[in-house]
């Protein structure tokens, strides 16, 4: 069982409520899928700012997240770190609504998931699997056409999230949930079926 805990310097009492309800309901969906049976804690540390989020990370983790990136996790200690949905407007993210919010923090909460459903040693990984299957599993977008891109160009991280959830979703139709399950633990390489579902005619 999943437990939230916030240390909200952003949102108001009302939109917090909402939030959590929200991640109560989705997060049993996330939990069916990797078969997550641990009882844990997520701690969702709200930062009131997009730049106190910025400057928390760069203090902390000692990186500085692209303009885009309004949440991210610390998987070592099951926290979500991310500026408030009342900060979008001065991000590139002003045009989202406050379930784009929401389901943003239940793709970091995926994330927290997959790290416990992965390989340890990930010999694997590969980006478009791990944003996909967050980007799918939160149904963050619609799906596009993904025949004839480049391998090269989604293996060099350009492409968009939009591309990672439509491979993940073409994987899943094509191959079934076991298989993609499979893959998704990162022990086994998997390009051959990238190479097969983006050339599909």
């Amino acid at each position: 069982m999943i437990g939230f805990k916030y240390e909200n310097n952003g949102l108001n009492d009302k939109q917090l409520v909402e939030l959590n309800e929200f991640l109560v309901v989705k997060i049993k969906e996330i939990e069916n899928f990797f078969n997550f049976n641990k009882n844990i804690n997520i701690t969702i540390k709200i930062f009131e700012t997009k730049n106190d989020l910025d400057n928390y990370v760069v203090n902390r983790l000692s990186f500085k997240p692209y303009d885009y990136v309004v949440g991210l996790i610390e998987s070592n200690i099951n926290t979500i770190l991310c500026c408030s949905y009342n900060d979008y407007d001065n991000t590139v993210h002003k045009k989202e609504t406050f379930l784009d919010y929401k389901k943003m923090i239940l793709h970091e909460c995926t994330h927290i998931l997959h790290t416990y459903y992965m390989s340890h040693d990930d010999p694997y990984f590969y980006q478009y699997l791990w944003e996909g299957i967050a980007c799918y599993l939160t149904n963050q977008y619609d799906e596009c056409n993904i025949e004839n891109i480049k391998v090269e160009d989604i293996l060099n991280e350009k492409v968009s999230y939009r591309v990672y959830f439509s491979i993940i979703k073409r994987i899943g139709e094509t191959y079934g949930e076991e298989k993609l399950k499979d893959i998704l633990k990162f022990e086994k390489d998997s390009l051959n079926i990238l190479k097969e579902i983006i050339n599909k005619e």
